[in-house]
């Protein structure tokens, strides 16, 4: 659980920074074209080069989880 939190948490992050998340909310929310105009235009076109950032570390830090111990801690 601690693994997937933290790799959804980088995933998440990593939208925040590109375009593609901003322009998904533009042509279905705003302007409701549903005509996004995706960057690279085609899933074929993404390279591994592009992927590599949404499963690394943020630059500005990392998800920090208390452990088990410490979370326990608190409940008494």
């Amino acid at each position: 659980m601690r693994a997937t939190l933290i790799e959804n948490y980088r995933i998440a992050h990593q939208c925040l920074d590109g375009v593609d998340f901003y322009e998904g909310v533009r042509a279905v929310v705003i302007d409701k074209d549903r005509a996004a105009s995706w960057r690279p235009a085609r899933l074929e076109d993404v390279t591994e080069t592009q992927l590599a950032p949404y499963f690394r570390p943020p630059a500005d830090g990392d998800l920090v989880l208390a452990s088990r111990a410490e979370m326990q801690a608190l409940q008494t």
